[in-house]
């Protein structure tokens, strides 16, 4: 028997939304796939990632905000796992062909053009268009295909490629992906009886009948399936359909209004819909009442679902950690609340979302609350200066190797003035980050301050969430402004990608090679230090126009001379310290630094203000706040998601 159930849905920090369907030990994904996906559906318990065998991507597919979210199960998953969608969705995951693998990872990223069947269900896609624009503005879509297959084919392996990605396939893009699910019959009772008067041998016979297979008995007698298995059971229908625009409900109402296409024998549909379609309106009723009375519709749009935070169990620690300390730990303001289902429907309509199991997090938070009092009550404040010599430093993912539960992939802001900000790294959903931690008033601030973004390397948790914040960025800031993002070439040449898809990219964004660097660029001197780790891999230490070095920050990499010596009496040194002094020899394979050696290199350095960053998932928070709270140096500070450090001169 099929399960439905919505396992992420529409919030601050996360723009998915998705609908597993379980069967027979294997789990099945669908809907939108935003950044930060895979942590929330590894935070919330709903499903096994592990058993996941195939993603159904719906929509347009024309931008990373509905797409990030599947580069991170693509490189996070285990096994082989397949996902479906619009062509360009092959297109968007060929982007990342210039991402540097830890270990081999298998792409398989198939356009829906077809039914596909697979042991559990047949699933058929439909590609809407919208009823109100013309589509024939379309490339050569199928040179194109030909050409991303082959670097999709190519890609996951530890090897880099740089091979060139043709224009996407976007001149369609007034078409969205919706599917109908049809779960396989479920299979009919087995009559013992009746197979042991038949002479059918109890145990490796029994199984070849419930596998389909006819069984001859010891007396010669061929015992086929039918004559022992009652007739299987037909399930019901499962619709997930993608409406961005009023267009698409349109189209919606012909295909499935359409005398060909049969809406009996469905029990649930998914209305993911864009803010602009009232589901409430005669028109979208009329769609609805389409399918049985007695189907469960299941509506996911933005009006009727939480202001929440979807990664919940980090989220119920940051909100205690805020009540201890509410300078350093800032909560976005959220509802538990939404828009009501209007009374009198004569359907069976409710809010999509997900719910996940509440875990008992006291005990982990009372340690940490324990550990942060010690700390507060030891701080030793530092002399101050000038104002103009402090910078705050906002940990938005303080995470190694990936997002997880507690922590996000690695991703940090350090405000150097009231009118310059930079970004240190750049994982998996960054800007969802700061929407769980700002107001909207909040976090447009904060980009709007931004001038530099970097990126130290080409490993997938310190970029991926790039897109998506300059994006954010160029929304926010004034048009007359230039970001600047420094990095290795690749970076450049996936910026170039998504510029044919966000427009602004190509005025306001400057890209810098961080080989050799040393320029300036919104008033502060841009210096990079070729780290110990991967191939391009960068330090980086920004210094005012003074030349006193403001902000160094390590990346991913070894206990570095060189960079110590240029992120000399920094106010604030950055360093990751991946793995605890008993893991010295992981640390030298892996090419990363532990707790000491990153104290090492800041007190070489005589750096002001120490934060550690880039900890590994494998360490508690009780664990690293009691390294923290026990340290001598009270300008030393183990990060943790959420939280703001203020450092003086």
């Amino acid at each position: 028997m099929a399960s439905v159930e919505v396992v992420a849905h529409r919030t601050r920090d996360v723009e998915s939304w998705v609908l597993a369907v379980k069967t027979g030990g294997a789990e099945y994904l669908f809907g939108r796939f935003g950044e930060g996906t895979q942590r929330v559906l590894a935070d919330q318990g709903l499903v096994r990632l592990g058993r996941v065998r195939q993603v159904f991507v719906t929509g347009s597919g024309q931008s990373w905000t509905e797409l990030g979210g599947v580069a991170g199960l693509l490189i996070g998953g285990t096994g082989l796992l397949t996902v479906y969608g619009s062509r360009r969705l092959q297109w968007a995951m060929a982007t990342l062909r210039g991402v540097e693998f830890r270990q081999q990872v298998r792409f398989d990223v198939r356009y829906a053009s077809t039914a596909i069947g697979n042991e559990s269900m047949t699933v058929t896609p439909v590609e809407l268009a919208d009823a109100t624009t013309d589509a024939t503005d379309a490339v050569d879509d199928a040179a194109t295909e030909q050409v991303v297959e082959g670097i999709l084919q190519d890609m996951g392996s530890t090897t880099t490629q740089t091979r060139q990605l043709p224009v996407p396939p976007f001149g369609q893009n007034n078409t969205t992906m919706c599917y109908v699910i049809q779960p396989h019959a479920k299979p009919g009772r087995f009559n013992v009886a009746e197979a042991e008067r038949l002479g059918v041998p109890k145990g490796p016979g029994f199984g070849q009948l419930r596998k389909g297979f006819a069984v001859t008995t010891p007396a010669g007698i061929v015992v086929r399936p039918e004559m022992v298995i009652e007739p299987g059971q037909d399930q019901d229908r499962i619709v997930v359909v993608d409406l961005a625009t009023p267009g698409f409900v349109r189209a919606a109402l012909d295909y499935w209004g359409s005398s060909s296409t049969s809406t009996s024998s469905v029990s649930t549909v998914m209305h993911i819909l864009g803010p602009d379609i009232d589901p409430f309106s005669a028109e979208y009723a009329r769609f609805m009442r389409l399918f049985p009375s007695t189907c469960r519709h299941l509506l996911a749009h933005p009006a009727y679902v939480p202001d929440a935070v979807a990664a919940t169990r980090a989220a119920q620690v940051r909100t205690r950690l805020a009540a201890v300390w509410p300078s350093r730990f800032p909560v976005a303001p959220t509802t538990t609340t939404a828009n009501p289902i209007p009374a009198g429907q004569d359907l069976v309509i409710e809010p999509a979302m997900a719910r996940p199991d509440q875990p008992d997090v006291d005990g982990i938070c009372g340690k940490v609350q324990a550990a942060l009092s010690q700390q507060q009550d030891n701080e030793h404040p530092t002399t101050t200066t000038s104002s103009s010599s402090s910078v705050e430093c906002v940990c938005v993912g303080t995470g190694s190797g990936g997002p997880s539960v507690f922590r996000n992939a690695v991703g940090t802001v350090v405000r150097i003035s009231d009118a310059c900000a930079v970004v240190l790294d750049c994982g998996e959903a960054t800007y969802g980050g700061l929407r769980a931690m700002f107001s909207d008033a909040g976090v447009a601030a904060l980009l709007a301050e931004i001038a530099l973004v970097f990126v130290s390397h080409m490993h997938p948790d310190h970029h991926l969430g790039l897109v998506t914040l300059v994006d954010a960025w160029t929304r926010a800031a004034q048009t007359h402004r230039t970001l600047y993002v420094v990095g290795p070439r690749r970076i450049q040449t996936w910026l170039d990608d998504w510029a044919q898809v966000y427009d602004s990219f190509r005025d306001r964004v400057r890209f810098i090679d961080a080989e050799c660097c040393c320029t300036t660029a919104s008033g502060l001197t841009i210096k990079t230090v070729p780290a110990i780790h991967c191939d391009s891999s960068y330090s980086v230490v920004l210094l005012r126009s003074n030349s006193t070095a403001a902000v160094a920050y390590s990346g991913d990499t070894r206990p570095n001379v060189a960079f110590a010596a240029a992120a000399r009496n920094a106010t604030l040194l950055i360093h990751e310290a991946t793995l605890d002094d008993t893991r010295v020899a992981d640390a030298v394979a892996k090419q990363h630094s532990t707790v000491t050696e990153a104290l090492l290199v800041a007190r070489h350095a005589l750096a002001r203000n120490v934060v550690l960053t880039h900890i590994s998932p494998r360490y508690s928070l009780e664990f690293m706040i009691g390294l923290d709270a026990t340290a001598q140096d009270a300008s030393v500070t183990v990060a943790l998601d959420g939280m703001i450090i203020r450092c003086n001169r």
